[in-house]
């Protein structure tokens, strides 16, 4: 599994080299998408949670994987492509039912609370970390990760194949 230091490493690698990839097919078949502000809503959570962790979150690894999908979003293979777009489709379904929480409690706020110097102010309630693994749970973007990353992995596989490196070895 990888340390901290190296799924930032990934993350930074993985935005640089969003930031240089052309628009992809979702962006020229004019769907409405907005799957840059959900990668970067992604980043953002993960960024929260670096502090004090030595093990990837939830919310790390689904920053990873926006990124991830936003590159294969522009491969060649429409298969590829569409997988990718799927999934970016659901994380941004994701991000549409957080963030409408959260601006439905900014608009119901919770009761005044007096602060340190006698100061009143609203109380706004973020979705809890748990509260929104279990939003996406429910909602199956857990599952969709889960299959990502066998899928990532599966595709990964031919470039690190054993038995072609050992047979490569009993040619030379």
């Amino acid at each position: 599994m990888l340390n901290f230091q190296g799924l930032l490493k990934l993350l930074l690698v993985g935005i640089l080299t969003y930031v240089s990839v052309t628009p992809f097919a979702a962006y020229a078949e004019g769907r409405a998408t907005d799957f840059d502000r959900t990668c970067q809503f992604f980043t953002n959570q993960a960024f929260k949670d670096r502090r004090g962790r030595l093990q990837a979150t939830f919310r790390m690894q689904m920053a990873q994987d926006c990124v991830d999908a936003m590159i294969y979003a522009a491969d060649v293979d429409p298969l590829t492509q569409d997988r990718a777009l799927d999934y970016l489709t659901q994380m941004e379904s994701y991000r549409s039912v957080v963030t409408s929480m959260l601006t439905e409690r900014a608009s119901n706020p919770a009761p005044w609370l007096a602060g340190e110097n006698g100061s009143v102010r609203r109380v706004l309630q973020p979705v809890s970390r748990a509260g929104a693994y279990l939003i996406a749970r429910d909602m199956g973007l857990v599952e969709q990760h889960e299959d990502w990353t066998q899928w990532r992995r599966s595709a990964a596989l031919p470039l690190f194949r054993l038995d072609e490196m050992t047979s490569s070895r009993h040619h030379n």
